[in-house]
């Protein structure tokens, strides 16, 4: 099988074939292009099939070619994409459905995202398996404005579909609460950029870069010489954190303690100042006895505890 201007493909055996069959076809050894640039070498992916036929034609085997992916914009605007760390950007508009090869068989087999009016690219991301994960585009001017998409990958006949779409706002991949007196700046390690928490404020969070072998979230109080030495922690699996003491200054500092626990699809991280169960009143009084004189009255000991909340959640 050749495509385009393509080398030839591995040969194929039809009389042996029992499963569908993936090609990677490879361009010929690059070509010089305008001045002494040469043309990366590309990878067709494709998908060939075959089927027999109704009975009148036993004899016959059909031959399906497919693409392996193909992109579908379920936005209201026009998408940018293309291969991570290859020139070339592609344009996919609302609605248009695209196959998809890798324009550079040497660059990582990865892809990135943006949209029009200033968003700078996505994180990268896999496509070769069937997933549903966020993405989060950052804008070039004021970058802790974000947008959030959603890319599910599923399967059609042989071929994988990669739709983008909007993220659900009240059902994101994860939410970060700050359950402390202070301002909070968390974001993905190895990241140079961070979102603000104010005191008690409740953002959505998606990974900056999705495909990153060991995702942390980095956690520090913001305006501190904390900053300088954060919190990090995974928050991918449902685990309360081994409380840790944050240095604020000379004089003073702050136990931390993170919470993951999930809420439906989201996972929420909940981050608070450790404390100890304070008694908020303690008072005795005297119960008279059977004979009511008090001077040897047993006594009755009333405490109140103030608890901020309590947390059910249901797993299906």
């Amino acid at each position: 099988v050749k495509l385009a201007d393509s080398n030839w493909s591995r040969p194929l055996n039809l009389k042996a074939a029992t499963t569908d069959a993936r090609l990677e076809v490879l361009d010929p050894p690059p070509r010089p292009a305008s001045g002494s640039a040469t043309l990366p070498i590309r990878m067709f992916d494709v998908v060939l099939t075959w089927d027999s036929l109704p009975p009148k034609y036993w004899r016959t085997k059909q031959l399906s070619f497919f693409p392996r992916y193909v992109f579908i914009n379920k936005l209201s605007e026009t998408l940018l994409y293309k291969q991570d760390e290859a020139p070339f950007m592609y344009t996919l508009l609302p609605e248009e459905r695209i196959p998809f090869h890798w324009i550079d068989n040497s660059k990582p087999k990865l892809v990135r995202v943006t949209a029009e009016d200033n968003w700078n690219w996505s994180g990268a991301f896999a496509i070769e398996a069937i997933a549903s994960f966020p993405i989060k585009l950052r804008h070039m001017e004021r970058p802790r404005e974000t947008k959030q998409l959603r890319v599910q990958i599923r399967p059609e006949l042989s071929t994988l579909v990669v739709v983008i779409t909007e993220e659900r706002s009240e059902l994101p991949a994860y939410r970060i609460e700050n359950r402390t007196r202070l301002p909070l700046l968390v974001g993905q390690l190895g990241q140079s950029i961070n979102e603000m928490l104010a005191p008690g404020a409740v953002i959505p969070y998606t990974w900056d870069e999705p495909a990153a072998e060991k995702k942390r979230l980095s956690i520090s109080f913001a305006g501190t010489s904390a900053r300088a030495v954060p919190l990090l922690i995974s928050i991918d699996k449902f685990k309360k954190h081994t409380p840790v003491a944050i240095k604020l200054s000379e004089t003073s500092t702050v136990k931390l303690s993170v919470e993951t626990y999930p809420d439906g699809p989201t996972k929420v991280v909940q981050i608070q100042e450790e404390q100890q169960t304070r008694v908020v009143s303690a008072k005795s009084e005297a119960v008279p006895t059977a004979a009511g004189s008090s001077d040897q009255a047993f006594r009755k000991t009333t405490i109140a505890l103030f608890i901020e909340g309590i947390g059910v959640s249901v797993i299906n």
